[in-house]
């Protein structure tokens, strides 16, 4: 019975006993776009920081708009 593991059996060449290194190769995973130029991604980008732009002025309003209308309603109830 052989008393070699697994692992080092990885290592084996044709199992006899010589030793070699593991190979592995890496495939670069597909691009959505391969031919996107510079200006493409400076256009994505620009759109980008815009639409970040856009979210925290949104947020900021919104926040607004909860702080005073949580200020109308207790203003409200102490009135009453």
């Amino acid at each position: 019975m052989d008393d070699k593991s697994n692992f080092e059996k990885a290592f084996d060449r044709n199992m006899s006993g010589e030793k070699r290194n593991l190979r592995v190769w890496l495939i670069n995973p597909p691009l959505e776009n391969p031919w996107r130029t510079q200006g493409d991604y400076r256009l994505e980008q620009k759109r980008e920081t815009i639409r970040f732009w856009i979210t925290i002025t949104a947020l900021a309003i919104s926040i607004i708009s909860v702080s005073l209308t949580a200020f109308i309603a207790i203003s409200k109830i102490q009135g009453i």
